[in-house]
């Protein structure tokens, strides 16, 4: 199990403001050189993502047929972040709270809430993110938590990294790189 930051292959999105204008920022805890075989060209040159199975992500069937909307209760009105786990599962978040749900939106509800620690935590959170046994959710100001999933109504323990990102930017979502990870994690 990592227990720096230095260890967690985590990707950051932030925010960072300079100069009064907002400018996207992608800070990489673990700095990874992308190989050629990330990226395809089309036939008019510019480069097109292709996923881990690499398919173009054009070749999806994202159509009116394929898409469905799901009006988000009262109690989810304030979350911010979305991860999907490796059974297909759901999980958000309190922005302001770790309070992390497990939501159906094909059935369009709660399946369960669980808190981060007993007494509960209290902090502008802005990203969660699913990596084998564990979620990780962070903060505007980079502080990453890390923790098991917990049963419903059920606090858990969590481990805390402080990153240095409060000093350059403001985190603004976070993801997983599983393609890029280190061998053990």
């Amino acid at each position: 199990m990592p227990s720096t930051i230095d260890e967690l292959q985590v990707t950051l999105s932030t925010g960072l403001k300079s100069a009064g204008l907002l400018a996207l920022v992608v800070v990489t805890v673990l700095i990874i050189a992308a190989g050629p075989d990330s990226a395809d060209r089309d036939s008019t040159g510019p480069i097109v993502p292709v996923d881990s199975a690499g398919f173009h992500l054009d070749s999806y069937a994202v159509n009116q047929d394929s898409l469905y909307q799901w009006l988000l209760p009262e109690s989810l009105r304030e979350i911010s972040g979305l991860a999907a786990t490796s059974d297909d599962r759901l999980f958000t978040h309190d922005d302001e709270m770790g309070e992390v749900y497990e939501i159906d939106p094909v059935a369009g509800g709660i399946v369960k809430i669980f808190t981060l620690g007993e007494q509960g935590v209290w902090d502008d959170f802005e990203g969660i993110a699913a990596a084998d046994d564990f979620l990780f959710m962070v903060t505007s100001t980079g502080t990453l938590y890390r923790f098991q999933e917990g049963a419903d109504g059920q606090w858990v323990q969590f481990d805390r990294f402080q990153t240095p990102l409060d000093e350059i930017c403001e985190v603004e979502g976070l993801t997983f790189d599983a393609t890029h990870r280190r061998p053990g994690m």
